[in-house]
């Protein structure tokens, strides 16, 4: 049948298409239905939620959505229980749009029975479920997710609460995570931190346990890195920092970490103490050419510049040193920034 005809038809008429039309003419009914305003159409697609053909039911879920009816809630749910994932997608923007907080438990259970395995369809759902949590911004109802014992319903109860105005996501809560064995939660928790500079007070004492752990992965050892270059605008941690490079019982390996994260903090001026480290650390055979490098990347503040210049030279001098260090070591004073 014509799209174009369904709109002058009576809600009635459409509905008996919807009763024994094919599935097509039942599609097209629905579209008709979405643009004749009234209770009676809204509830005529409402019951179309069930019909028994996968894309009726999906053409019903965009009405639905687009008109942001109110009174779906229900059937919604059901969808996001026991439809296809085409079907739970649809009904969770559906939920997010209407705004629904009863819908809260059944999203974060269908987000649990996802396998981060089974490729793009499962993440785009993953996306839809939390996306929808944001919107329906109940953070109550969903804090609920962070006791579940499926690592996806913690991941989308997390990504939601951080997204929330008031989620009140705590930053310690989510450092926790960090240490855990479990990838998926540790992936999401490294996320969340990641974008909270601000947090880098908070969570100091976390870095330094992650510090003392001395990770031994690339990755581990990496994500440390980055985490500590992030919240280096932070005193503790540029205390942390200092007093974790002039620690002895630490591994060669956990100092390297500690040179790079100081490398990588966005300061507009080097500490004084992480100065005074540095220029310890010179002394050191196994580290001198990342403390140097570190030294040469980073802005040194005036007071120091005559004492820097006076050290890296006296590196550039020393010939019991790799030449590869007396090269990176400037030759003058004028080259020392």
């Amino acid at each position: 049948r014509d799209l174009h005809s369904f709109p002058t038809r009576r809600s009635s008429d459409l509905k008996n298409v919807l009763k024994s039309g094919p599935s097509q003419a039942r599609r097209n009914a629905i579209w008709a239905l979405t643009r004749i305003d009234g209770a009676e159409s809204k509830r005529i697609v409402r019951e179309a939620l069930a019909d028994s053909d996968e894309t009726v039911r999906q053409v019903a879920l965009h009405s639905t959505s687009v008109r942001r009816d109110a009174e779906t809630g229900a059937p919604l749910i059901k969808l996001i229980q026991t439809g296809t994932p085409q079907n739970q997608r649809a009904a969770a923007e559906a939920l997010g749009r209407i705004r629904d907080r009863s819908a809260v438990p059944a999203l974060l259970e269908a987000a649990g029975r996802l396998d981060s395995n089974a490729g793009d369809q499962d993440r785009i759902l993953q996306h839809s479920l939390t996306y929808a949590l944001i919107e329906i911004d109940d953070p109550s109802a969903t804090q609920a997710g962070l006791a579940s014992n499926r690592p996806w319903t913690r991941r989308a109860a997390l990504i939601a609460l951080d997204q929330m105005e008031g989620g009140s996501l705590e930053p310690i809560q989510v450092a926790s995570l960090l240490a855990g064995a479990d990838p998926v939660l540790k992936q999401t928790a490294s996320w969340i931190v990641s974008h909270h500079a601000e947090w880098g007070a908070a969570l100091a004492d976390s870095l330094r346990q992650r510090i003392d752990a001395q990770p031994n992965s690339a990755a581990d050892q990496a994500e440390l890195e980055g985490h500590l270059a992030l919240f280096a605008t932070s005193g503790p941690v540029q205390q942390l920092l200092t007093a974790a490079l002039g620690d002895p019982k630490l591994a060669q390996r956990t100092h390297l970490i500690v040179l790079a994260a100081m490398r990588g903090a966005g300061l507009r001026e080097t500490p004084d103490p992480w100065v005074e480290a540095l220029l310890q650390k010179l002394a050191d055979r196994a580290l001198v050419a990342e403390a140097v490098s570190t030294l040469r990347a980073r802005p040194v503040p005036k007071r120091h510049l005559a004492a820097v210049a006076t050290a890296l030279l006296s590196v550039a001098g020393e010939t019991k040193l790799p030449d590869s260090v007396r090269r990176a070591a400037p030759r003058d004073r004028k080259s020392v920034v």
